[in-house]
């Protein structure tokens, strides 16, 4: 069985009228919802980038990943900026969208309760448990392990190639052309 992570702080988020956790060391930072500049040929999921402070960040849809109920953005959806460990172990971020964030919550090993497993795929290897807190049932969630696939080389290039192509260019920049005539 999977050993459950030794982080106590939960971030406590919501989606689709389903409750969520994350461990607070896997959260970066918590942003509004700011307009997101697409990428094209990104899965569905990948809505696409944003530029945080000068830092080009991949931005994923979790309702549309996790198939829950979509609801129209309001002033309560916000992006949860993650760091995630990449194989140069240097880290990127990736921003996931939320319904809400409610709050952290202190949540004890002994009160997660592992996932079930139902011979379903390893599509959910990033459950870690599932806790009762609050009156809520929530589903306790890696997010290292649920982005791992978001880091990939494929979005990575896609962020780079739209930073590159969106920041402001000098006439050195361009180059100059040599006519054959």
């Amino acid at each position: 069985m999977k050993k459950i992570a030794v982080t106590h702080k939960y971030l406590a988020f919501s989606l689709g009228g389903e409750h969520f956790g994350a461990p607070v060391l896997q959260v970066r930072e918590i942003v509004r919802l700011v307009p997101i500049t697409p990428v094209p040929q990104m899965p569905d999921y990948v809505k696409g980038v944003i530029n945080l402070r000068g830092r080009i960040i991949t931005v994923v849809d979790m309702r549309v990943r996790l198939g829950t109920h979509i609801s129209s953005n309001s002033e309560r959806h916000c992006i949860v900026v993650c760091q995630i460990e990449d194989s140069n172990k240097s880290g990127s971020f990736v921003g996931v969208i939320v319904d809400t964030v409610d709050e952290v919550m202190s949540i004890g090993p002994d009160d997660i309760q592992e996932r079930i497993s139902m011979n379903a795929s390893n599509d959910a290897e990033y459950v870690l448990g599932m806790t009762h807190c609050g009156g809520q049932v929530r589903t306790i969630m890696d997010m290292q392990l649920f982005l791992k696939h978001i880091t990939s080389q494929p979005v990575t290039t896609a962020a780079h190639v739209t930073a590159q192509t969106t920041r402001p260019t000098a006439d050195a920049d361009i180059p100059k052309l040599e006519s054959h005539v």
